[in-house]
């Protein structure tokens, strides 16, 4: 597993292996490659198919290309620092680093899937809504995977914590939500 089309076919078909050996690697060069290729392949097939039929300004489709490969780059960098930090309150051991090169196969589904999305825009209008949204599921729960295996292989963290890593930042986020719903609440309730 050297080369960057050897450690693709490892990650689609052993993620496990692949993922333990790109956090060990560190491979940050290939990384940021894949994620480079998954981000300008869906936006350049829709501006290709709406560039034919003349509805599609080049100037927004650069600017719109731009704005979410730095925003998908910024939320990339953060997601690895903080599941990082995650992993090790949980006592995982490794490098966000390593977290950071191992997450940036997570867009691997995206590239992979779009062969399958341009057959599914040629099914009857019943049938491609159905075919999007299986679609769909079928990548988020792909890359949810390949998240965990992630943190799993970055911090050597059994199955159980590196989900507990991955659900930390969500059931933190409502926690806060819900005591400050109660605290709000109690506020409004005292004033009458």
């Amino acid at each position: 597993m050297g080369n960057f089309l050897d450690t693709v076919y490892d990650v689609i078909f052993h993620p496990r292996v692949a993922m333990r050996h790109i956090a060990e690697r560190r491979l940050t060069g290939q990384a940021l490659f894949l994620f480079f290729i998954s981000m300008m392949m869906p936006p350049w097939a829709l501006r290709n198919a709406l560039d034919g039929a003349g509805t599609f300004p080049m100037p927004m489709a650069w600017a719109a290309m731009g704005v979410e490969f730095l925003a998908c780059l910024v939320f990339w960098l953060f997601t690895a620092a903080v599941f990082s930090i995650i992993a090790e309150m949980f006592g995982g051991r490794g490098s966000a680093l390593a977290l950071f090169a191992a997450l940036g196969f997570c867009w691997l589904p995206r590239v992979v899937v779009m062969p399958l999305w341009a057959v599914a825009a040629f099914l009857p209008q019943a049938l491609k809504a159905v075919a999007t949204g299986v679609l769909g599921i079928v990548v988020a729960a792909w890359i949810l995977f390949l998240s965990i295996e992630a943190i799993r292989a970055s911090h050597g963290l059994s199955l159980e914590k590196a989900i507990v890593v991955m659900l930390f930042p969500m059931l933190t986020t409502v926690g806060i939500i819900i005591t400050i719903t109660i605290f709000a609440g109690a506020m409004i309730a005292s004033w009458f």
